[in-house]
């Protein structure tokens, strides 16, 4: 389980249901509030699927990838995030790297 300190500085998650009907959520890192995540539950199954933005559009998210260079275990040095996903809605494969 993470700290106090982790789950609200570094490493935790924010959530929040946004339709309690369809069974939606929103999810943003506290250390990085600038990207939403959506959890949106499958009609004809009970899996949830991931849905973020990458190059701009939206797409399902197959892949994060935190790129840590020095830094502390409290306060690391991150170097680049790479998220990786299918475009909607012909499933292509996408891939965006960014510096935090």
């Amino acid at each position: 389980p993470l700290s106090y300190l982790q789950q609200h500085y570094a490493y935790g998650v924010n959530t929040r249901l946004m339709d309690t009907s369809k069974k939606t959520f929103r999810l943003t890192f506290v250390s990085y509030k600038k990207r939403e995540i959506y959890l949106i539950r499958a009609k004809d199954h009970k899996k949830y699927t991931a849905y973020i933005s990458i190059n701009g559009k939206p797409a399902v998210l197959t892949k994060a990838f935190v790129k840590i260079d020095g830094g502390t275990f409290m306060l690391p040095h991150i170097a680049y995030v790479e998220i990786s996903g299918k475009d909607i809605p012909g499933g292509k494969k996408v891939s965006e790297k960014f510096s935090p």
